[in-house]
């Protein structure tokens, strides 16, 4: 059994474990400082670049490890341009009487003209889809009123006495089964129009996504030679981290699957580009990327 004294002992040698394994205070607090001035200045370069606006951008330090940034911008994360809302093709489901559209919600606040235009595209096709459908709805309501009229003539025919009866009805079922081919046709071109539109409209949303995921490629491609370039012009802010530390970014939902994409640049490196050693382009190849 533990005695009081070497309980003591034990936790006074427990409270030096861990005050050895914390940061020192004046460590922390410069590291703050340094992490929000790069953050302000992080934010102000990639705003400088067009069809990217950030969102945030947080900032932390990790003991014995550097810095890391963790970015969330338009154009970068997840969509691009200012769309408060687009369409996927996997998002589009056609049904017998209608068509339904569901759209992912984007939180985007910058102009772009040719989403707009765009997505009135994409908006005018579906209303013409449900046009067509509605169209198709009165032409079957009609076929049933006429073919129900036909029904009613059959049974007549059948009880009259008279031929003269007989002929008479006869002339006017003829009449009805010449307005139901003209229904059945009209029904036929409509659904064709239909399916038109259909087609369209998912080869409008496939190129859009494909021109959606290029420019997002483009735009990553710009925010890394950014991201290098500032940590050659500001990276001798970063005072508090030695040469084996890493500075590390983080860009939200990069590739739109929900995958992040980090860049790690070494110190060491990010001191070369300062000096000028090296410049941004051999800075950037020479940090370890990938997506997790």
């Amino acid at each position: 059994m533990k005695t009081k004294a070497s309980l003591l002992i034990s936790l006074a040698l427990l409270s030096g474990h861990v005050a050895a394994n914390t940061p020192a205070n004046n460590m922390v607090a410069k590291s703050q400082k340094e992490i929000t001035i790069m953050n302000n200045i992080l934010k102000a370069s990639l705003n400088a670049e067009p069809g990217i606006k950030v969102r945030q951008i947080n900032g932390a330090y990790l003991a014995d490890q550097g810095y890391v940034f963790s970015i969330s911008a338009s154009g970068l994360s997840g969509g691009f341009g200012s769309w408060k809302r687009f369409f996927l093709e996997p998002d589009i489901e056609f049904h017998d009487e209608d068509v339904m559209i569901r759209a992912e919600e984007m939180r985007i606040e910058a102009a772009n003209e040719a989403y707009h235009v765009a997505m009135e595209a994409l908006r005018e096709s579906s209303e013409k889809i449900r046009e067509f459908a509605q169209q198709e709805r009165e032409i079957e309501f009609q076929l049933r009123e006429v073919e129900r009229a036909r029904r009613d003539l059959d049974l007549e025919r059948r009880h009259a006495l008279k031929d003269k009866e007989e002929k008479s009805v006869k002339k006017e079922i003829e009449k009805l089964e010449a307005k139901i081919a003209k229904l059945e046709k009209e029904k036929e071109q409509v659904r064709g129009k239909r399916d038109d539109a259909k087609d369209k409209m998912k080869s409008t949303t496939k190129e859009k996504h494909k021109k959606v995921a290029e420019t997002r490629k483009q735009n990553i491609r710009v925010a890394s030679q950014t991201l290098a370039q500032t940590l050659c012009d500001y990276g001798a802010g970063l005072k508090s981290l030695s040469k084996n530390h890493y500075v590390n970014f983080i860009i939200d939902n990069a590739t739109g699957n929900k995958e992040d994409l980090v860049f790690v640049y070494s110190k060491a490196k990010i001191n070369q580009c300062v000096v000028g050693d090296i410049d941004a382009e051999k800075l950037l190849a020479s940090a370890q990327s990938y997506t997790f």
